[in-house]
């Protein structure tokens, strides 16, 4: 069955950003968010690479994120992730967005 999990008890009450459940894993998308976000925390681009991260994960079927871009650009600049961007950037959307692979790799890693 596919329905959301609410992650307010991982990160504030004040947020309320959703993932996607998935199978018996109910929290399955939001360990891939985390898997991606401990590569790509400390490395320079990170408007591009969050975006691209919001995207695959967003544009995956089923979505794993059910969020708008700018409900994730607050959790991502809670005290929990500490990644200051302002916006999501469109153009790392589709097709070609460079972290395809390895978004396959940790989500099947994950089933």
């Amino acid at each position: 069955m596919i329905g959301a999990l609410d992650i307010l008890s991982k990160v504030s009450p004040n947020y309320k950003i959703k993932f996607t459940i998935i199978g018996p894993i109910d929290d399955k998308a939001y360990w891939i968010f985390k898997e991606l976000h401990e590569i790509h925390k400390e490395k320079k681009s990170k408007l591009a690479n969050y975006s691209r991260i919001y995207w695959i994960m967003k544009e995956d079927k089923p979505n794993l994120i059910i969020c708008s871009n700018t409900r994730f650009v607050e959790l991502l600049n809670t005290e929990n992730y500490n990644i200051a961007i302002d916006r999501i950037d469109s153009r790392h959307s589709g097709s070609g967005n460079k972290i395809k692979s390895l978004y396959e790799r940790i989500k099947n890693g994950i089933v």
